[in-house]
């Protein structure tokens, strides 16, 4: 993946797209990939320069990138 570049940071790796900017984060817990990091998605949405539709959706939904980080915190409220 000669595009991509990566390092890893405390218990996580972080790998970036040399040319579009895009950037993923991602932390390890365990063997499973049961856990959701909203931080990371935020993140990834902002370094976006040519969303898809459904992140430019999103974006434009929750133009402060902390509206993104609480309306996934309401998704996942139980109960809901």
């Amino acid at each position: 993946m000669p595009e991509w570049e990566y390092y890893f940071h405390g218990c996580g790796c972080c790998i970036t797209h040399k040319v579009d900017g895009d950037r993923i984060g991602v932390d390890f817990f365990g063997d499973a990939a049961e856990y959701f990091d909203s931080y990371f998605y935020k993140n990834y949405l902002d370094s976006l320069r040519s969303p898809e539709p459904p992140e430019q959706r999103l974006r434009e939904l929750h133009p402060a990138a902390r509206a993104v980080t609480l309306a996934i915190a309401d998704c996942l409220r139980p109960g809901r």
